[in-house]
């Protein structure tokens, strides 16, 4: 790698050139100071001299010595007392003029006679100096004026000539502490940017590695987010267990498949799929098992259709196939062949090879439906007549498909009605954890005894009690249940908060808010113990009831919670809107977690979504510990699934039996559903 070079020179060049800015400013700043030092000592003894020894030689003269001259005696007499006051080993002589400029006494050290120009900038009371040389030696010479000490009138002038070899030396000697202290202070300099070089170098190094694998990474990170974007689209339109097309998308093409045949003529077929004892395999050999089955018989369908034809799920274990351009004939051969071949298909679960068969209806376009709807009602009730009769498949026929429906959907009512009536409807109760630390409260689960004893779970007959009212009386049944679960739990002396699932239908119910304030103040349990949940899709579908009935329920004290978080991936936007305190992240894009980075992404940022909206994520279907590790760093708050725990029956997680008749006689059944 070329790097490490890299980061060598810029540091190298970045101290040579500190170290030449170093030196180039360590000389001025030597410059500098050597002028000014020297400055200073000449004016210290310029000050010297026209201060303190001028005044003293000045005091010695009088009017008569400037001006009229001094005789021999006075001569001696002054020299005497020069000698004896201010003459030093320094000086070297000294000459007084009087304000004629006359040389009154002494003569300069050059032994010149003659007044020097200068001697007349100190009459006039300035002070000056030079440097000369003077019987082989360097001396300083100071001019300075001689005032009176009284007046302060020039009276004359006073030339001193002073050693230079003293003042050299001072100068030096204050020139070595200053360059010594210039030293230490540039080498610091030195240092310190150098070591701002080499962290700088590292610093650009490090920025320089990370632009280098940034754009390494780009194509990656590129096709990583085409992926992602990709993945969105892909969950919008496609179910995300079997990987086929969804109800939403299926009903598209199925009306643009209708607009053509409006408008170009000719015929379309539309099959609807049940499969015959699914639920038996769900029930017996779990969830999982019951997935495996789903995805199985959707490859089968993909193998015995045409590349034109629109395969979806639409339901929990039904299938809808479009057949454009296709006759009666053609509908009946391909229905045929799905019958053959999903009953020859054989999937191994639990070590048994399992087998089942299917159902299917049958309506042709545009004979039987002028609308999605209705051709998809239609072709559901041939299917239903299908399962009625010996035939595995059949054509819708207005009369019998109608009669069969309604004769399947009236059994049904009637085996919730005896259900609720006698005790046949139980709860069932799986632990959420919240991660790290342990069981935070337990999800109801609705079942239904069947009539052979056999447990149904909620997608076998919810269905026909959403169509009926009966969905209200379970709903009530069910909140009923579970407030006075907890009571029973808390009279144990244990802590108990239970979930429970709201209906589609619920936001409907009139009595279910009265209901809940009556519960709750008659078993006086914490409110905030009992969490209601309704599906991201049903709070969309009516957002202002969604809006409307969450906040009477928050009102009340109970906490909320979103099931299915994330299938509706424009929904965002309306859910901030919604007072729950929960998202419970859909299963789909737990399922493969450890092994999908897009559904890793896309848990991250509902994750970061749940936050940012100030609200709490649960993730259901955790299968494994590998799982739970990514979904504790991703910052989900409880997790949820056979890994976690599997249903039980709720009077075991109550400690002992509780005195609600959760299995018994229901005369008066009420709201809230549980799912599977």
């Amino acid at each position: 790698m070329h790097l490490p070079r890299v980061r060598v020179s810029l540091a190298l060049q970045f101290v040579v050139v500190a170290l030449a800015i170093t030196v180039a400013l360590g000389y001025a700043m030597f410059l500098v100071v050597r002028d000014v030092v020297s400055d200073s000592a000449v004016q210290a003894v310029e000050g010297e001299v026209s201060g303190s020894m001028a005044a003293h030689v000045g005091s010695q003269f009088s009017d008569a010595d400037l001006q009229g001259g001094l005789s021999p005696a006075r001569v001696i007499e002054l020299g005497a007392l020069l000698n004896g006051g201010v003459m030093s080993d320094t000086i070297r002589g000294v000459s007084i003029w009087n304000a004629a400029g006359q040389v009154v006494l002494g003569a300069p050290a050059d032994g010149s006679v003659s007044a020097p120009a200068s001697v007349e900038d100190a009459l006039r009371g300035e002070v000056s100096s030079n440097q000369r040389e003077a019987d082989g030696s360097r001396v300083l010479n100071v001019l300075a004026p001689l005032n009176d000490p009284l007046t302060g009138e020039v009276r004359g002038a006073i030339s001193v000539d002073v050693a230079f070899e003293p003042i050299a030396a001072t100068i030096d000697t204050a020139i070595d502490r200053i360059i010594m202290t210039l030293g230490l202070g540039l080498g610091g300099l030195f240092v310190c940017l150098s070591v701002v070089a080499f962290k700088g170098s590292q610093t650009i190094g490090r920025q320089h590695r990370y632009l280098e694998a940034a754009f390494e990474d780009k194509a990656k990170s590129e096709k990583s987010r085409a992926r992602l974007e990709d993945r969105l689209v892909h969950l919008a339109n496609h179910d995300p267990l079997t990987e086929l097309f969804n109800r939403r998308r299926f009903e598209e093409e199925l009306d643009r498949q209708m607009a053509q045949v409006r408008r170009f003529g000719g015929t379309s077929a539309l099959l609807f799929i049940d499969l015959d004892g699914f639920k038996q395999v769900n029930d017996h050999y779990g969830h999982r098992s019951g997935d495996d089955l789903l995805t199985s018989i959707s490859g089968v369908l993909r193998n015995c259709t045409r590349e034109v034809d629109t395969i979806a799920r639409v339901g929990g274990d039904e299938f809808a196939i479009l057949l454009p351009e296709a006759d009666e004939t053609q509908a009946r051969t391909t229905a045929e062949r799905l019958v053959n071949h999903i009953r020859r298909h054989s999937l191994s679960i639990q070590g048994e090879p399992i087998t089942i068969s299917a159902s299917i209806g049958i309506a042709i376009m545009p004979a039987h439906g002028a609308t999605p709807d209705e051709i998809m009602a239609n072709a559901d009730a041939a299917m239903y007549q299908a399962k009625a009769s010996s035939d595995n498949f059949r054509f819708y026929k207005p009369g019998a498909a109608r009669s069969a429906r309604r004769n399947s959907q009236r059994d049904w009512e009637q085996r919730i009605r005896e259900a609720l009536e006698n005790g046949r409807m139980l709860l069932y109760a799986q632990p959420i954890h919240e991660v790290g630390r342990g069981v935070a409260q337990h999800e109801l689960l609705l079942r239904m005894v069947g009539k052979e004893g056999e447990l149904l779970l909620p997608g076998q007959f919810l269905a026909y009690a959403e169509r009926s009212d009966l969905i209200h009386e379970i709903d009530r049944w069910v909140i009923k249940a579970a407030i006075r679960a907890i009571a029973s739990g808390r009279s144990a002396g244990k802590d108990l908060r239970l979930a429970a699932n709201l209906s589609a239908r619920a936001f409907e119910d009139k009595k279910l808010l009265p209901l809940v304030r009556k519960e709750l103040r008659d078993s006086a349990i914490e409110a905030d113990h009992l969490t209601l949940e309704i599906t991201e899709s049903a709070a969309i579908r009516d957002l202002t009831s969604a809006l409307r009935f969450i906040t009477a329920l928050k009102a009340v004290g109970t906490q909320f919670a979103i099931d299915d978080f994330g299938v509706g991936f424009s929904s965002f936007y309306q859910l901030k809107q919604l007072p729950v305190d929960l998202l419970k992240i859909d299963g789909s894009f737990i399922r493969n977690l450890p092994h999908d980075p897009v559904d890793q992404h896309l848990v991250k940022s509902m994750v970061e979504i749940a936050r940012g909206l100030d609200k709490r994520t649960v993730a259901e279907f955790v299968s494994d510990a590998e799982t739970v590790t990514l979904l504790g760093q991703f910052g989900v708050d409880y997790v949820q699934g056979y890994f976690i725990g599997e249903p039980k029956p709720l009077s075991q997680i109550v400690s002992r039996a509780s005195p609600v008749p959760l299995l018994a006689r229901q005369t008066k059944p009420d709201p809230l559903t549980i799912r599977s």
